[in-house]
């Protein structure tokens, strides 16, 4: 169960952008994605499926960084701007230190970086609910990717690692192109982290300080 606070209580985590492309953590891979609004056949699942890189399996070690292939229909596509998110279940529970997020270009009807995502917010919860209790990051920019063909080596961030995360939403924040409506779009979308080290439960410890108690008892 969610621990509650008598009054709001949201961490805004403070970030660093990975210039050099590194995965600080291992990465994690959700289990779903279901957003507030999809259009036509792009929805949410194909930001965790791979479909969006240029490379089969999603894969960071040293430099190495896939490539996102900005391609319309291997992409997240929401006619719902402004307001649209995505809820991730990350399919276990995690210190979450970092999110690698690649942007989608597309060239409609001439103008450059239509549909693309200027930033984000992400909102860490250690259940599937999100409230004025759950932790969020600050806002972080997206790199644009300038036409179809070019390289989408995508945006990666780094944070102070947010304990016990089960799920997180990332909230679309504004388009590069700085339009208050209309489409946004993402390829991919990945996070880093360890696997949380569950507290010790009270029964359990009760039971370690009897056994304690009754090996004392027979000395």
């Amino acid at each position: 169960m969610k621990q509650k606070h008598n009054k709001p209580l949201i961490l805004f985590i403070v970030s660093t952008t990975l210039t050099s492309g590194l995965l600080l953590a291992d990465p994690i891979f959700p289990v779903s994605a279901v957003a507030s609004s999809h259009f036509r056949d792009n929805s949410a699942d194909l930001l965790i499926d791979s479909s969006g890189f240029e490379e089969d399996i999603f894969f960071i070690e040293d430099s190495f960084i896939p490539e996102g292939n900005n391609n319309f229909a291997t992409s997240w596509v929401t006619d719902s701007w402004p307001g649209s998110y995505v809820d991730f279940d990350l399919g276990g529970t995690f210190d979450v230190t970092d999110s690698h997020v690649w942007n989608y270009s597309q060239n409609n009807e001439g103008v450059p970086n239509s549909f693309q995502i200027g930033s984000y917010q992400l909102t860490f919860s250690s259940d599937s609910t999100f409230d004025a209790s759950d932790s969020m990051s600050s806002v972080f920019n997206l790199a644009a990717v300038v036409g179809e063909e070019s390289d989408n080596t995508g945006s990666h961030e780094n944070f102070t690692a947010v304990p016990n995360v089960s799920h997180i939403r990332l909230s679309l924040v504004s388009r590069i192109d700085g339009n208050a409506s209309g489409f946004g779009a993402l390829s991919e979308v990945r996070f880093g982290g360890i696997a949380s080290v569950p507290e010790p439960s009270s029964t359990l410890l009760l039971g370690l300080a009897s056994l304690a108690l009754l090996k004392r008892r027979r000395k």
